[in-house]
């Protein structure tokens, strides 16, 4: 470009520039490449000087041990003689005391033992008195521990407390004669006929007066018996008390609107029941039956396979027309509605019934069961008459 165009041109004036640009940057990088490389080489030399520290350090360790080995070797072989030494002492030793013919011993009898009196070990009272203050403590600290942990509903005074509601009665723990290698621990169906002095009848004697006194404070005309788990003998309960009441000249009828469990089904021989009355498929005056053994009418929920979706008849409006109507024909709807826990049943039909009484199995429902059954019935505005205590023990049930 200078030959071309001169020297001063500005072509050539930029290409000298940029030229000396590289130049700059070429020299700007092989000196940082320099200084990279000479500090691989400064750490490389410090690793080489700590490798050769180290071997030192080993090389000293090893002449020590081999040392240390020798002196060890020179103890044992001493040890060992001395060792020689001294069995063969005492070996001749040994062989002169045989050869004496009148051993001296270097003890006398003063005076001949006597048998004890009594064993001084172990002191007998002494371990007795520890054994009993420790069992004693032991037992009272594991109670203590035992009631603050245990969640689980024990007494009438413990409902009044947690839930301010009264307790409508305390039913005890009936076990029955063994059937199948197992004892039965629920009454019958109606066992308030067959045994109407037992505890059992009494209890739930008792129950029914508490139900008439709320009764006669407001109109109600359908009442749900509802638990929180399976098995706390609801289904028991609501077929006692309706035999009671049928027995005292009312018209009762008992709807079974369990349809998880077996519930007082078998009472039936089969047939139609709440689902096809629901459903639209069966009048309810043929679906309801009066079996032989009760005196009341029961509603049983079908003869046939429940359907997937039962749990949206109960709270349905079908439900609500066939609950007026029945209440014209009787004076008293008792409903056993599943457990809360397994079926969401009982929370849609609770805001058909004018009350419900909980059924609270001793000693297995808790206080957070409860709450949550409470909560979910109170949006409902359903009356909660109060709670029972079944399967209870009669002497702590009803202490305060």
């Amino acid at each position: 470009m200078t030959s071309r165009y001169g020297t001063f041109h500005p072509a050539a004036e930029s290409r000298r520039a940029e030229m000396a640009d590289q130049r700059k940057a070429i020299m700007e990088e092989l000196n940082r490449i320099g200084e990279a490389s000479r500090s691989d080489y400064e750490i490389a030399q410090a690793r080489e000087n700590s490798l050769t520290n180290d071997l030192a350090k080993m090389v000293g360790a090893a002449a020590q041990s081999k040392e240390s080995q020798v002196v060890l070797r020179e103890l044992d072989t001493v040890a060992q003689a001395y060792r020689r030494m001294y069995e063969s002492y005492l070996q001749k030793f040994h062989e002169t005391v045989q050869k004496e013919s009148f051993p001296v011993s270097d003890s006398r009898i003063i005076t001949y033992a006597t048998p004890p009196l009594a064993p001084s070990q172990p002191r007998t009272i002494l371990v007795m008195a520890l054994a009993l203050l420790l069992g004693g403590g032991a037992g009272i600290g594991t109670a203590m521990v035992q009631k603050t942990f245990d969640r689980s509903i024990r007494s009438a005074s413990q409902v009044r407390r947690a839930f301010d509601l009264d307790c409508l009665g305390i039913v005890p723990c009936v076990v029955q004669s063994p059937i199948f290698g197992r004892a039965r621990t629920e009454a019958s169906f109606v066992a308030v006929v067959e045994a109407p002095e037992s505890r059992f009848s009494k209890s739930l004697q008792e129950i029914k007066t508490s139900l008439d006194m709320a009764r006669a404070l407001r109109s109600i005309r359908r009442i749900g018996i509802l638990s929180a788990e399976p098995g706390a003998g609801k289904s028991t309960l609501t077929s006692n008390l309706a035999v009671l009441y049928s027995l005292s000249g009312r018209r009762i009828l008992v709807i079974d609107a369990d349809l998880q469990g077996p519930g007082l089904s078998h009472l039936t021989s089969g047939g139609a029941g709440l689902l096809e009355v629901l459903d639209g498929s069966e009048p309810v005056a043929t679906a309801i039956r009066h079996p032989e053994r009760v005196p009341y009418a029961l509603l049983a929920p079908s003869g046939h396979d429940t359907p997937l979706d039962t749990r949206f008849h109960l709270g349905s409006e079908r439900m609500r027309v066939m609950l007026d109507g029945l209440q014209e024909q009787y004076d008293l709807t008792i409903i056993d509605l599943p457990a809360f826990s397994t079926s969401v049943d009982a929370r849609a039909i609770s805001v058909h019934l004018d009350a419900v009484v909980l059924v609270i199995e001793c000693g297995v429902t808790s206080v957070e069961d409860v709450s949550v059954m409470l909560n979910a019935i109170a949006g409902s505005n359903v009356a909660v008459l109060g709670v029972v205590l079944n399967k209870a023990d009669v002497r702590t049930a009803g202490e305060s």
